[in-house]
């Protein structure tokens, strides 16, 4: 995927907030080789809403449910990423990253240098990768499919 501009990830998240060992936790990451952040998202322990970092830092407006599974989606095309939860649009930010093949893609938690932090307390499920943006109507039939 290094250098691609178009694609979607796909999960179902069920986090433990009173669990999480840091402010943050990520689902998903893709750091660069040497830990730099391209792509992190996942959950604030604080809000317990969508929370991405790293070229534009950005909170949703869904507050994730610990007692069911949530459904998030991230697309991009071209410079837009594209979030969702539970089918529902929480907004875009500049997607200026750009992905290399040494990258280090975790699910999980993220790389800070060799480490890994910012780690998921719960449950992950269904994880898809796209090479394709997926629409707003495939998330919604992704989300109702359950």
């Amino acid at each position: 995927m290094a250098g691609d501009t178009t694609f979607s990830i796909s999960y179902w998240s069920k986090p433990v907030f009173s669990s999480f060992p840091e402010s943050y936790a990520y689902d998903f990451a893709v750091n660069t080789s040497t830990g730099g952040n391209r792509l992190l998202f996942g959950a604030s322990k604080i809000s317990k809403k969508v929370a991405v970092c790293c070229t534009s830092p950005f909170n949703g407006s869904t507050v994730f449910s610990e007692s069911n599974w949530n459904h998030v989606v991230y697309t991009r095309s071209g410079s837009t990423g594209t979030f969702y939860v539970n089918g529902v649009s929480q907004g875009t930010v500049t997607a200026s990253y750009t992905l290399a093949s040494n990258d280090r893609w975790t699910l999980g938690g993220e790389y800070d240098t060799d480490s890994i932090t910012d780690e998921l307390a719960g449950q992950m499920d269904e994880v898809a990768i796209w090479d394709e943006t997926l629409s707003s109507a495939d998330v919604t039939a992704l989300y109702n499919s359950g």
